[in-house]
C-alpha cells in the first residue's frame, strides 16, 4: 500500500480541503480552523442513540433481553401519546419545527421540549441523567458563554458521560455497542478553554503577557532519555481499540516527585528559546496512611482530571509508569496505585529501547 493510501486510511482525508483555498491572512490554517462538530453531536448523534434506547428499538445481542431495559418506556401507546404531545406544542413555537433543517428540529425537541415532556415518563435515574446532557449542551451552544457557564456545562457533560456506563452499558460485553464515540467527544467540547486558561497563567508566571493564548501544534508521544516512549491521552483516546496505557509519567520538579497523566505535548518559544512542554493532569499526593504505614511501598493517589491541569517542561519527566485503579478496603473512592518498571536503568544500559508504537491488544 502506497504512503498516501496509508495516510488516507489513517486520517480519513482523501483530498485537499476547500478551506485551503482561503487567503491565509483571513483564516487559521488547517486543521486549526476546524472546531468540534457540535451540530452533528448534539442534534443527530444523540438522537440516533437515545431515542432507539428509550423506544426499545436499538439493536440488541442475542444474550441481551430487552424486557430488562428499564429505560425502554417510549413504546406503543406511550410513544404515540408523546408524539401527539409534541405536535400539540408546535403552535407555541416561533419557528416551524418542520423547517427542513433536521439538526434545528432535533435541537428544539431534545433540549427544549424533551426534558419537560419526558418528566414522569422516563423513569429515574434516566430522566435526571438526560437532564445533565440537555443542560450541558444548552450552555455550550450559547453565542456568548461565561467562564462559570463553561465550567458548569463541562461538569454536566462529564456527569452524563460517566453515568452512561453505569446506567445503560452496565459494563456488559453484550451492551458495549451502546457506547458510541460521541459520548467521549462531548467531554472535550469545553477542554480547549481550560487549556487556554492554564497556558495563559503559565505565560504570566514567566513574565510573558499576551491577550490570548498562542496557537500550538499538539504532539502525540515523546521518547525519553531512558528509552521509554511516553504517549498522551489525546492519542490513546483516539485509538480504535483500547491500547496499553502509556500516558502516565513520573515527574521530578524542584526535588519533589509527583505523577501525572499527559494530555499532549507541544513546542513553544519562551524568551527567544524553543522549549517542549507536556500538558498534564497531576494526580494527588499519595494517600498518607498507605504510604507511611506500608513502608512507603504503596504510592496510591486520586485522579483529579481537569481540577489539576498544568504545564511542565518535558525534562521533568523521569519515566513512564502505570497507575492502576483499585478499591482499598476502608478507603472511600477509587485510588490509583503506582507500578514502575523494575530494572529500567539496567535495561537501558543493555541498549534495549521501546518501539514508538502503541500495542492495541
Amino acid at each position: 500500500m502506497a504512503e498516501y493510501e496509508l495516510a488516507h486510511l489513517e486520517t480519513g482525508i482523501m483530498k485537499p480541503s476547500i478551506f485551503c483555498g482561503f487567503d491565509t491572512d483571513h483564516i487559521l490554517l488547517v486543521p486549526l480552523c476546524f472546531g468540534s462538530d457540535i451540530m452533528h453531536i448534539t442534534a443527530i448523534n444523540t438522537s440516533d442513540l437515545l431515542l432507539p434506547l428509550w423506544r426499545g428499538t436499538f439493536r440488541a445481542k442475542t444474550t441481551d433481553d430487552k424486557s430488562t431495559w428499564a429505560w425502554a418506556v417510549l413504546m406503543k401507546a406511550t410513544w404515540k401519546a408523546h408524539g401527539s404531545l409534541i405536535t400539540d406544542v408546535t403552535p407555541f413555537l416561533p419557528e416551524k419545527i418542520n423547517s427542513g433543517y433536521k439538526a434545528w428540529e432535533w435541537l428544539l425537541y431534545l433540549y427544549g421540549m424533551a426534558p419537560a415532556t419526558l418528566y414522569g415518563i422516563l423513569p429515574e435515574p434516566y430522566w435526571s441523567h438526560f437532564c445533565h446532557l440537555a443542560q450541558g449542551l444548552h450552555l455550550m451552544q450559547q453565542y456568548h458563554i461565561s467562564k462559570s457557564d463553561l465550567i458548569e456545562g463541562h461538569h454536566h457533560l462529564l456527569n452524563f458521560a460517566d453515568e452512561f456506563g453505569e446506567l445503560y452499558y452496565q459494563h456488559r460485553i453484550d451492551q458495549l455497542h451502546f457506547v458510541q464515540p460521541w459520548l467521549h467527544s462531548i467531554t472535550h467540547i469545553a477542554v480547549r478553554p481550560y487549556e487556554a486558561q492554564v497556558l495563559l497563567h503559565y505565560l504570566s508566571d514567566n513574565n510573558v503577557h499576551v491577550t490570548s493564548a498562542p496557537l500550538i501544534t499538539r504532539w502525540a508521544h515523546l521518547r525519553l532519555p531512558n528509552g521509554q516512549v511516553a504517549w498522551s491521552a489525546w492519542k490513546e483516546n483516539a485509538m480504535s481499540k483500547q491500547p496499553r496505557m502509556a500516558r502516565n509519567v513520573k515527574l521530578l520538579i524542584d526535588g519533589k516527585t509527583t505523577v501525572a497523566e499527559v494530555l499532549f505535548y507541544f513546542n513553544m518559544m519562551l524568551h527567544d528559546e524553543e522549549k517542549t512542554f507536556a500538558f498534564v493532569s497531576e494526580f494527588s499526593q499519595p494517600h498518607t496512611d498507605l504510604f507511611e504505614n506500608l513502608s512507603q511501598t504503596v504510592f496510591a493517589c486520586r485522579y483529579r482530571g481537569d481540577a489539576s491541569l498544568k504545564l511542565v517542561e518535558v525534562h521533568t519527566i523521569q519515566s513512564v509508569v502505570a497507575m492502576i485503579p483499585h478499591n482499598f478496603p476502608g478507603i472511600d473512592g477509587v485510588l490509583f496505585y503506582l507500578v514502575e518498571r523494575p530494572g529500567l536503568d539496567i535495561i537501558r544500559m543493555s541498549g534495549v529501547e521501546e518501539e514508538g508504537i502503541l500495542d492495541e491488544e
